[in-house]
């Protein structure tokens, strides 16, 4: 059986005319969410042993505040592909993780993570808002049976 948390990043700044969309970093208030969202992940006890985020900016902070709410830290892993990826190369993502990881979490943007979570789900659709974590349980032994509508919802959570 595996777990997969599907989080889209905080609330970030909105970022100066010349500041790459890349480089925009949280908000406070998106800070502070993403605390929120660490602690409702680890009070499910399906803390991720691996966390692989989009290597934006506030993917990485995103990230990176989630973990702070673990017992021990988490290896969150950075990949360029993910920045702004549609939802087959979030699917890639996953399905190259190591298959001895039982539950795993993916930091990414919309609409590709509110398209990979309704791709998955068994039944409904969803548009994830900032800091929104879903977390699917999967009847699977490795990453690479990971399919469309295989996944149940267990969890839901936005702050």
């Amino acid at each position: 059986m595996k777990h997969l948390w599907l989080i889209r990043h905080s609330t970030a700044e909105t970022g100066e005319f010349s500041q790459p969309d890349f480089e925009r970093s949280l908000e406070e208030t998106g800070i502070k969410e993403a605390m929120k969202t660490g602690e409702y992940i680890a009070s499910k006890k399906l803390i991720p042993e691996l966390i692989i985020s989009s290597s934006a900016r506030r993917t990485i902070e995103t990230a990176n505040e989630i973990n702070t709410a673990f017992p021990l830290p988490v290896l969150v892993e950075s990949n360029h592909q993910l920045y702004n990826a549609g939802f087959q190369t979030l699917i890639r993502a996953i399905t190259g993780a190591d298959h001895k990881i039982e539950t795993l979490a993916l930091v990414a943007h919309n609409p590709g993570i509110s398209q990979l979570a309704t791709a998955l789900a068994s039944n409904g659709a969803f548009q994830m808002a900032p800091s929104a974590a879903i977390c699917f349980q999967f009847p699977i032994n490795s990453w690479v049976e990971i399919g469309a509508g295989k996944g149940k919802e267990i969890f839901y959570f936005y702050p």
